[in-house]
């Protein structure tokens, strides 16, 4: 199948953004948006350095006026960057955000997320159809996507089999509120949709997109917690891109705590994510080099994060 040129995020008939990869080098690329309706809001998530329960806390940076770019590190710049885009080639181009990841894609465990979009206000702008356009149509209800990108080898069904918790479980039901809170509240918004639904939904679906691979997913974000950032009354009146700090995604995925319960006891059986794949790993012979090198990774995650004393809810499965 042909790979589309870019994505298209649409809502009622009208259009509101394109995000195309460009600069592309074998495994490694940097993203572009482009807003045709100039109507979001730009917040990102850094590192707290307040205090409190949360790893990470929102801050604005105005409105998208014309392009954002996600760009790696260069000999001019040591750290990737979030950039604003001007038409007036004259504004200086402060970054959003440093805190994001390299998008090095290959030998990805999991597909790296790279934003949210809520679109709530109109645009003037009709959408036009075009075979070149992955569309990502939004409704009044489930009117949030989120994205993520792989390289185009990346073969899900392979990593499934190797970690069937985290890539298989984890990673398709948990939003990317599981960043801020955990997967247990993270997967919410993907368990009431399925529930508010008679027929089977995709929780997340994916398409080639020039020589790279995006995945994205509809919902609707919680906003009757008043815990949850989401509350806040711009998620049901603003136009919204967010950027998340993505820089430990893995590690906090891999090292979230997960429970089993047992029918006969009423106990819950409850270990990090990474042990119990390394211990399917094991169980079927894998390659000891490849679960030393991942046990060792994931072990001093999880002793770096514990450190930290922040909130993060883990899931049972029933």
């Amino acid at each position: 199948m042909k790979s589309k040129e870019s994505l298209a995020i649409t809502k009622d008939g009208k259009d509101f953004i394109r995000i195309k990869p460009f600069g592309s080098k074998p495994d490694k690329t940097e993203i572009k948006f482009s807003f045709i309706s100039p109507s979001f809001r730009i917040r990102k998530f850094e590192e707290n350095k307040e205090g409190g329960l949360l790893r990470y806390l929102p801050k604005d940076f105005g409105t998208a006026e014309h392009e954002i770019t996600y760009h790696n590190s260069n000999r001019k710049n040591p750290n990737p960057a979030l950039l604003p885009k001007y038409k007036n080639l004259e504004i200086l181009r402060t970054p959003i955000s440093n805190e994001i990841i390299e998008l090095n894609l290959k030998n990805l465990l999991v597909p790296i997320p790279i934003c949210r979009i809520t679109v709530n206000k109109g645009s003037t702008k009709n959408y036009r159809e075009k075979e070149k356009h992955q569309v990502i149509n939004l409704t009044p209800k489930y009117n949030t996507t989120e994205i993520y990108i792989s390289s185009a080898k990346y073969d899900v069904e392979e990593m499934r089999k190797r970690f069937p918790l985290i890539v298989g479980n984890l990673f398709p039901i948990t939003t990317m509120d599981f960043l801020i809170y955990g997967a247990g509240m993270a997967s919410e918004s993907i368990f009431q949709k399925m529930f508010e639904n008679d027929e089977p939904i995709i929780s997340i679906e994916s398409n080639l997109i020039g020589d790279f691979r995006f995945y994205y997913r509809t919902y609707e974000v919680q906003k009757l917690d008043k815990f949850r950032l989401t509350s806040d009354k711009i998620y049901s009146t603003e136009n919204l891109i967010e950027f998340f700090n993505n820089l430990n995604y893995l590690e906090l995925l891999g090292t979230t705590a997960v429970g089993f319960s047992n029918n006969r006891t009423d106990k819950i059986n409850s270990k990090s994510a990474y042990k119990w794949d390394l211990e399917h790993l094991e169980k079927i012979n894998f390659h000891k080099a490849y679960i030393k090198r991942w046990r060792r990774k994931f072990e001093l995650s999880e002793y770096r994060l514990k450190s930290l004393n922040k909130f993060r809810s883990g899931i049972i499965f029933r």
